[in-house]
C-alpha cells in the first residue's frame, strides 16, 4: 500500500526561516534568497548552510526583507502605473473637452492656453517634477473635437432611448430637454423646415405622431397660413397643439400694451431705419 503523501501548509512561522509565499499560491514557498522546501528541519537547514549570516537575525529583519522583495519595481507594476495615468489623463481631457464645450470657446484653446496653464500652476504648486503627469492629458484640437463628438453622440443617444420609452415623462416627471439641432442646407421655407424636421425623426425611427405640442414664433415661415411649418406639421398631426414660443414673449406681451407706446415703439423704428440708411453715409 503506497503512503499517502503528507502535504504541508504554508504558515507564518516559515517567515523566521526566510520564506514566504508566492504571489500566484500561498501554499507554495518561495525563499527570500532561494527556493527549497517548506519542511521546518530543512527550512533550518537551509537557513544555517546557505545564509549562516543570517541566522539567529530576529524575524523584524526578514519582514524587511519581505517589504523590500513586495515593494521591488517590476515591469508589471510600471506598465500598471503608466496605464494608471493614462486613464486618468484621458478622463481629464474629457472633462475639459467638456468645459470648452459649455463655454462655447474655440477647440484650440485646450492646447494654446489651458495645457500651458495647468503645467504652470502644477509646477509652481507642486514642483517642476509633477509636470510629466500633465504632458499625458490629451488637449489637441482635433482630440477635444472628437471627445465633443463623442459626448455629444452619447448625449444624443440616450436621449432618443428616453424619448422610444418614456416619451415626456422620466421616473414620473415631465422632462425638458433638447433632442436635436439641426442645419437646413437649402432655405428657410416653411416646407423646407417640415422636411428637415421629418427627415430627422425617421432617421431616428421615432413616429412624428409622437409629437403633442408645437411651440412657434411669428416668423412667416413658420405659421404661414398655407406653406408655413405649422401648416405642414398640421397635415401630418392633425390633432397637434401650436402655442407661441416663450422665448418670443415680448411679442406677447407687445399686443397689449397702450397705443402710446406702439407710436413710441414705431417712431424708434423709424429713426433707425433713416440711421442705418444712405442718408448717413
Amino acid at each position: 500500500m503506497v503512503k499517502k503523501k503528507k502535504c504541508r501548509q504554508y504558515s507564518n512561522e516559515c517567515l523566521k526561516y526566510e520564506f514566504i509565499p508566492t504571489l500566484t499560491n500561498v501554499q507554495l514557498p518561495l525563499c527570500l534568497v532561494s527556493n527549497e522546501a517548506v519542511k521546518p528541519s530543512r527550512l533550518s537547514d537551509h537557513l544555517e548552510k546557505m545564509h549562516s549570516d543570517k541566522v539567529g537575525k530576529p524575524i523584524s529583519f526578514f519582514q524587511g526583507l519581505k517589504a523590500k522583495f513586495e515593494n521591488r519595481s517590476t515591469v508589471g507594476k510600471l506598465f500598471g502605473k503608466f496605464a494608471l495615468n493614462a486613464d486618468k489623463g484621458l478622463l481629464a481631457s474629457y472633462k475639459v473637452s467638456l468645459l470648452i464645450s459649455q463655454c462655447g470657446k474655440s477647440h484650440t484653446i485646450g492646447e494654446t492656453l489651458v495645457l500651458p496653464a495647468v503645467k504652470e500652476i502644477v509646477s509652481t504648486m507642486l514642483g517642476p517634477d509633477t509636470c510629466a503627469m500633465v504632458k499625458s492629458i490629451p488637449l489637441s484640437k482635433e482630440t477635444i473635437s472628437r471627445r465633443i463628438d463623442g459626448m455629444a453622440a452619447d448625449v444624443e443617444e440616450n436621449a432618443f432611448g428616453r424619448v422610444n420609452e418614456h416619451r415626456i415623462c422620466n421616473n414620473e416627471e415631465v422632462v425638458e430637454e433638447r433632442l436635436f439641432t439641426g442645419n437646413v442646407t437649402t432655405d428657410t421655407k416653411g416646407s423646407s423646415i417640415y422636411k428637415r424636421v421629418e427627415e430627422f425623426f425617421q432617421e431616428k425611427n421615432i413616429p412624428l405622431t409622437n409629437v403633442l405640442a408645437c411651440a412657434a414664433d411669428r416668423a412667416a415661415s413658420m405659421i404661414g397660413r398655407y406653406c408655413g411649418f405649422i401648416v405642414h406639421l398640421k397635415s401630418a398631426i392633425p390633432g397637434i397643439m401650436v402655442v407661441h414660443c416663450v422665448i418670443h414673449r415680448q411679442h406677447l406681451v407687445a399686443k397689449h400694451l397702450c397705443e402710446r407706446l406702439h407710436d413710441v415703439f414705431s417712431t424708434s423704428s423709424i429713426t433707425t431705419m433713416m440711421k442705418n440708411s444712405n442718408v448717413y453715409s
